[in-house]
């Protein structure tokens, strides 16, 4: 498959026939950024899930604000967990940035689990 030439370019590849070493280079630039979003994309959806379970009126019950700790916290210490256990990998390692960058994601999924409590609160109100 061959990509116009304004795409290559914008990749940082100026010929049309790119070696490998340049491919591995874009590769690598667009790799990290790619993998953080996947890392906190997931933490959303634990972050989420966890939240949503703990404000189920039929289970748990649990106040906004304390489901907002108790949330907060899980994604944390799981983040926490999931960098020791990289320790163990070969080829991996554990890294506290890595476990902030989780618990952002964690940190907006409660953003929009609270932006959608207020707004379903305040259609109920009306």
């Amino acid at each position: 498959m061959r990509l116009r030439c304004g795409t290559l370019h914008k990749l940082g590849i100026i010929n049309e026939m790119p070696e490998q070493e340049e491919l591995d280079a874009v590769v690598d630039t667009i790799n990290t950024p790619i993998r953080k979003c996947a890392h906190a994309a997931e933490y959303f959806v634990l972050t989420f899930l966890v939240m949503f379970a703990l404000r189920d009126k039929d289970t748990w019950n649990v106040s906004i604000g304390k489901a907002i700790i108790i949330s907060l916290a899980v994604c944390f210490i799981y983040s926490l967990t999931d960098e020791f256990h990289q320790t163990y990998v070969p080829a991996r390692s554990g890294q506290f940035s890595d476990c902030l960058n989780d618990t952002l994601g964690g940190c907006v999924a409660i953003a929009v689990f609270v932006i959608g409590y207020n707004i379903k609160r305040m259609i109920n109100k009306n």
